[in-house]
């Protein structure tokens, strides 16, 4: 239906999430597929709905508009198109963009090829030792997908369901119809008594679930997303869950996730499963956890999205959790593969980190990517962000090392950092010092040599001293806070951009032992 009527965004539709049709209902699947087809190369859709800007929402009331969906506190709403008469033209109209689940796999019965123990992933990241500390007791993730099944055995005692909502189809009860709310709940939170052998990664957290797709929708509109997160904002949840993307980014969505920002709380999101170099909205969001995801042996998944806004990666394929799906009702499966799965591990892991130490957000983030295990390239890098999901504390090289710091400082504070060397005598090496930074959209990355102009490329800061360098003593580097450290005297003023910051130290010695060090801090000059 063509209506006249200027909107400002035409949405490409990119479906990343293929709903769940089974054996039984092949028809069905097939009317999906053509549909599919018919969308995609249908440039201009023509919606009933649109969001609109606001500044006086008396003033648009006036107008004879229905309002359908009311984003306050933020100035967006929803309304309802007239077919018959134009709108001012001053109005700021958007298409409300269409969202997916962030999982890669189609669904298929009996699908289940986990590795000889159900919890290897739990093992790997650390969560098994980690739960001599804590089992997330006393912390709450707000979970927004699709729904979870209230009756699921292996959740009950953890659901917060009278606190959820289900925005998609407007009504108090999060039931989920589709199944992928479900699984990402199990990895996070399933009791560790149940007969489908499941456990989540902080077994003793609580969770509330928002629902934002209608019905078993494999997609929803992102201002079903925004109210949801407005709602999760205002709740007790200490982390909010988003294994989803969204085809384009949508400024309403930003306002949410700044709002939740603003109330303490922490957002982790998925990357995306194109297996591109751009990490996929709402996760390129600066302050938001973009998490990609690798396979059992480490490798990225070949339908993870990468990039510089990644922050880290961890296990996606084949995980252990509980389902939901029309045939067997209540379930255990393992076929949910993608960045999905790998955000509810992120997700529950913070709930963990937050129950031990009880850092506020951006200390806690900072410390998780502290927590990281290097991979691949120097520090940082596009495919790994900083590192692989590692809840155990990883001990210092006794030959390199880097003096402790807090992890995040402001406009007028100084960071004083110092590399030492020890236990190195009579032997020699070389020493690579990198600094990784944002800087706008992008991260960079500089070698340091010494009294030489920065390089992009790994070079030994000591090759214009003496290459390889012989140790005669235990020895110090001023790195920052001092007049001659290596990248300054470490003032904070508002010439930096707020960001993480890596300060990455790796010595090669000849005998082939290598010695790594690395320092991640959060400037915040805003």
């Amino acid at each position: 239906m063509h209506l006249n009527v200027e909107v400002k965004k035409i949405v490409t539709y990119q479906f990343e999430v293929k709903p769940f049709y089974y054996f039984y209902n092949i028809m069905k699947k097939i009317l999906f597929i053509a549909l599919s087809i018919t969308l995609f190369f249908n440039q201009a859709i023509y919606a009933e709905t649109a969001v609109l800007y606001v500044d006086n929402i008396e003033s648009i009331s006036q107008q004879n508009i229905t309002i359908i969906q009311d984003l306050s506190p933020l100035p967006w709403i929803v309304i309802k198109l007239p077919q018959t008469r134009k709108l001012p033209k001053s109005w700021q109209l958007y298409q409300d963009v269409t969202g997916y689940f962030a999982n890669d796999t189609i669904f298929t019965a009996n699908n289940v090829t986990f590795p000889n123990t159900k919890h290897w992933h739990l093992d790997k990241i650390g969560a098994i030792d980690f739960w001599q500390k804590t089992q997330g007791e006393g912390m709450t993730i707000a979970l927004i997908d699709s729904g979870v099944d209230f009756n699921h055995p292996a959740l009950q005692t953890n659901l917060l369901p009278e606190l959820g909502y289900d925005f998609g189809d407007d009504d108090a009860q999060a039931i989920d119809q589709l199944g992928h709310g479900t699984a990402m709940a199990g990895l996070m939170v399933a009791n560790c008594d149940n007969v489908g052998d499941v456990c989540g990664v902080a077994p003793k957290a609580k969770l509330i679930p928002y629902k934002i797709n209608s019905q078993n929708q494999g997609q929803f509109t992102s201002s079903k997303l925004a109210s949801a997160i407005l709602a999760a904002a205002d709740s007790q949840a200490d982390i909010i869950s988003l294994s989803l993307t969204l085809s384009e980014e949508a400024v309403w969505v930003k306002d949410a996730i700044n709002y939740a920002l603003s109330k303490g709380k922490i957002v982790v999101a998925a990357a995306g499963n194109e297996g591109n170099s751009k990490v996929a909205f709402p996760a390129n969001l600066s302050n938001v956890i973009a998490v990609g995801a690798i396979n059992q042996h480490g490798g990225l998944l070949q339908n993870s999205n990468y990039g510089h806004a990644l922050s880290l990666t961890t296990f996606g394929e084949n995980l252990w959790s509980t389902t939901w799906n029309e045939v067997f009702g209540s379930d255990y499966s393992d076929f949910y593969t993608g960045t999905s799965p790998a955000t509810a591990l992120v997700t529950a892991s913070l709930a963990l980190l937050k129950a031990n130490t009880q850092k506020q957000s951006l200390d806690l983030i900072t410390y998780l990517l502290n927590l990281s295990k290097d991979v691949d390239l120097f520090g940082f890098d596009e495919k790994y962000g900083f590192g692989q999901l590692n809840l155990i504390t990883q001990e210092s090289s006794s030959n390199l090392y880097l003096s402790d710091t807090k992890y995040v400082y402001h406009v007028g504070e100084t960071i004083d950092l110092t590399l030492y060397f020890s236990n190195l005598v009579g032997d020699q090496g070389n020493l690579f010092l990198m600094l990784n930074f944002p800087q706008h959209t992008q991260r960079y990355s500089l070698f340091k040599i010494w009294n030489q102009p920065d390089s992009t490329t790994a070079t030994p800061y000591n090759k214009f001293i003496q290459s390889p360098f012989f140790f005669t003593e235990d020895m110090s580097l001023p790195i920052l806070g001092h007049s001659q450290a290596v990248l300054g005297e470490g003032y904070i003023n508002q010439n930096f951009t707020s960001g993480f910051y890596e300060v990455f130290a790796q010595l090669d010695l000849t005998q082939k032992v290598i010695a790594k060090a690395r320092r991640i801090i959060y400037l915040n000059v805003e």
